[in-house]
This record gives structure tokens, sequence and C-alpha cells, in this order.
């Protein structure tokens, strides 16, 4: 039986392309001192994309969960159990310098099945290969903006596969120790 908590190491920043382009904006009579809704071409259209910017920061997910492994062989096994999952993304759009910032999270829970292959066996050393499939269900969605949370529609179930390499240290005949760095 595993008990375990996962993390990544950076965040995911981005900025989309909406910003329309400096030289495509200077074909436009646009006056710094009109309001955003204000701004017109020389048509008299209007102008919605000057002093438009969207950005998003992705956080690392966070994961915990239990597992239960089942021996197959002396070298390999299978596992499976239940894992919590939670997402959190930032959004900022940008017009003409005011921002309005939006903070979604996702709450997942999800059922993965595993297969661990021992490739070294020292003492109470173990290097291992692992590697499966997970589905998760969005169990929870809620979008944050100015201190208002609202409900969002949840997304149907998603599924990934993972692998990785294992090491771990037995400090009892029940209990080991153990570093899986992996991508999912």
């Amino acid at each position: 039986i595993t008990l375990y908590a996962s993390n990544g190491f950076s965040d995911l920043q981005h900025s989309n392309g909406v910003r329309m382009n400096e030289a495509l904006a200077a074909r436009y009579n646009f006056e710094e001192s009109l309001p955003y809704s204000m701004a017109r071409s020389r048509s008299d259209d209007p102008i919605y994309l000057v002093g438009y910017e969207e950005r998003q920061k992705h956080h690392q997910p966070i994961t915990f969960g239990l597992s239960v492994s089942y021996p197959l062989s002396s070298r390999l096994s299978l596992s499976t159990g239940v894992t919590y999952t939670r997402l959190r993304s930032d959004f900022t759009s940008i017009i003409r310098g005011s921002s309005i910032s939006q903070d979604q999270t996702l709450h997942y829970l999800g059922i993965p099945l595993n297969a661990q292959y021992r490739l070294l066996h020292y003492g109470d050393l173990n290097i291992y290969l692992s590697g499966g499939a997970e589905a998760d269900y969005n169990i929870k969605a809620h979008l944050a903006s100015e201190g208002v949370t609202q409900y969002i529609d949840r997304d149907r179930w998603q599924f990934s596969v993972q692998g990785g390499v294992g090491l771990q240290y037995n400090v009892l005949p029940q209990l080991g120790l153990y570093a899986e760095p992996g991508v999912k």
C-alpha cells in the first residue's frame, strides 16, 4: 500500500496573440485619451483589439494518492488506487492598461493502473521502471474574479499515460522510501 504526493518543477506562463500588431494599429486614428469603447478607425468602425492582451499562467498540478500493489512475479507487479488532483490557472485580460484577473481551479478524482518492473535488487535497494494509464473525473470546477466565485461546467473524463524510473530503499520489510521521477 502506498501513500504519495506529487508536483512538478515549474509553472507555465503564456501570452496569446490577441494583441494588435503595432504597425496595424498605426493605420488607425487612435487617440490615447479616448476611452477603449470610443476608439475608431478611419472608416469610423470600432477598433476592438487596440490595447487588448490576454495572459495565462498555469500552476503545477498537485496530486495526492493512495495505491495498492499486487505482485505478479518476483520482478513484475500491478498497482491501482485513487488520486486527487488540483489544477489552478490564472487568466488576465489587459484592456488599455486596465486588467481583469480570473482564477480557475479544477478538482479531479482519478483511478490509475500501473505496472512496475524491477530492474535491480541489491540488499534493501530497488531500481524499477513504471508505466501505465489513469482516468480522471472532474468533480468540481470554479472561476473566481474580483472576489466573486462562480461554478463552471465540468469537463468529461480525462485520460493520460505515464512512465517513470523509481529508486526505493526498504527501511523495514514493510516500509520503504522511494523517489519516482517521471512524465505524465
